[in-house]
């Protein structure tokens, strides 16, 4: 049975990339920075704040794992794009991956963003590849593609397998971040009125849960390289919110168009799945309608 770590394991996306894993026979050891283990959840459960920049080594040399799955990253910023946190973030990820080759580790998975790929040449219509250009421009994105760019290179020389996952727009249970469906949702239960821009802008959102499993099975296959975890299919933003507005039952509550558009905001978004579809056999489960629903059925859970 192979030892797999989680980094970031009671996130938003760690915590569900933890069970897929159990699920699929691992054993599973989950790393948080600080707080109780999850209710329900499952593995051995270290306490790590990868900041420290003692911690990477100590977490490793803890566990020794024969897989990383790096979820660890902080994204609840009020200004994700641009926090000059994620420098830290950045540093953390490689001393992480020094601390995984030195204890002997075979196969490591990171998760990058689409917002690694250039904003500025996309094509409506058109779905992103792995191969198109990559020129971010916001620092959450510049990060990314720094740590993606010097992890290639720093594997590739000790012999260690490496793959990297870029979600587009991930949303479900769990999700506090500042981001289109947990906003709407949070607004309109507390009865606000929400006003959005006029969501023209199509982008590819993707059910958390499925992109576990998709970074599950990029660690099970050991493939190298990068690789979308997407649905390869573009909603139009004001579409998403109006179907959220109608699961809560208040789409009288949301007002589209009264926000002005956000600089550099792309009119188009959505990822191609072809490679992880063919060397992995991953494929999305979950309809956005379903997603939404259960997203909406987990806040109105919450206290």
């Amino acid at each position: 049975m192979a030892r797999a770590l989680v980094t970031g394991a009671s996130g938003f996306l760690g915590l569900p990339i933890v069970r897929a894993l159990h699920a699929h026979g691992y054993e599973v050891h989950a790393a948080r920075r600080a707080g109780s283990r999850p209710e329900g959840a499952s593995g051995e459960w270290h306490l790590a704040d990868l900041l420290d920049p003692l911690a990477p080594e100590l977490l490793i040399r803890r566990v020794q794992p024969d897989i990383v799955i790096h979820a660890a990253w902080e994204t609840t910023y009020a200004d994700i794009w641009n926090s000059p946190q994620h420098h830290a973030w950045a540093s953390a990820t490689i001393e992480l991956a020094r601390a995984f080759v030195a204890a002997g580790g075979r196969h490591f998975v990171g998760l990058g963003s689409c917002a690694e790929y250039s904003w500025r040449d996309l094509k409506t219509g058109v779905a992103v590849q792995e191969y198109d250009p990559c020129v971010p421009v916001t620092e959450y994105g510049i990060s990314k593609k720094s740590v993606f760019d010097t992890l290639s290179r720093f594997f590739a020389q000790h012999g260690v397998s490496f793959a990297w996952g870029r979600p587009f727009q991930p949303y479900g249970p769990g999700d506090v971040r500042p981001s289109l469906i947990a906003h709407v949702i949070r607004s309109l239960l507390a009865g606000r009125t929400t006003p959005i821009t006029s969501g023209e802008q199509a982008r590819d959102f993707i059910y958390v849960d499925d992109a576990a499993t998709a970074v599950a099975s990029l660690a099970e296959q050991s493939v190298t390289g990068a690789f979308n975890i997407a649905t390869g299919v573009g909603t139009p933003v004001a579409s998403v919110a109006l179907c959220t507005a109608r699961e809560i039952g208040r789409p009288d509550l949301l007002r589209i168009g009264e926000l002005p558009p956000r600089d550099g905001d792309p009119p188009w978004l959505v990822g191609c799945i072809r490679r992880i579809a063919s060397e992995t056999g991953w494929t999305p489960a979950a309809s956005l309608a379903e997603g939404i629903g259960k997203t909406v059925a987990w806040w109105r859970q919450r206290p």
